[in-house]
């Protein structure tokens, strides 16, 4: 999952410090096809090949003095559905593959392998740092990683919502 502010900088592709989760098949997707699966056919390299990172948190510059900042996500992967969240700040997606919709409010947005998604989040939470999470749904070996969209511009009394 590729993440980039308008301005085409780009912020996050799994690329922050990354987590590995053990494959469990009972969390590998959904019951019915759970007992149709053959995990054992499955190359160890399908299951087991993620490497932690220690990179450093990528950080989001989001400008408080603009009330909104606008985010892209693109799922750059083919066997991955990933799901992303961002702590204290719903995402009004308004752009899906490239066709404007009418915006939806979401909490978590879902993309399935080579999705793109244009959201919006309001600047309304007092200035600090909120996680963004990114993790996918399972089908292979579990991953996640995390970047941190920062207020910036915030005036030096504003300890509060605004």
């Amino acid at each position: 999952m590729r993440a980039e502010p308008l301005g085409n900088k780009k912020i996050a592709n799994n690329q922050p410090p990354a987590r590995c989760y053990p494959f469990v098949i009972e969390d590998q997707g959904p019951p019915d096809r759970l007992a149709k699966a053959n995990y054992s056919a499955l190359p160890p390299s399908f299951v087991s090949s993620c490497k932690p990172s220690n990179r450093s948190v990528e950080i989001i510059d989001v400008d408080l003095s603009e009330r909104w900042a606008s985010i892209n996500f693109i799922n750059a992967a083919t066997l991955k559905a990933t799901q992303v969240a961002i702590d204290q700040h719903p995402m009004w997606i308004y752009e899906v593959d490239g066709q404007f919709i009418e915006p939806v409010r979401a909490d978590v947005l879902g993309a399935w392998a080579e999705e793109r998604y244009s959201t919006m989040i309001r600047l309304d939470q007092a200035p600090q740092d909120y996680p963004l999470r990114i993790t996918d749904t399972g089908l292979t070996q579990m991953l996640g990683g995390y970047a941190i969209p920062r207020y910036w511009n915030v005036p030096e009394a504003a300890s509060s919502p605004v």
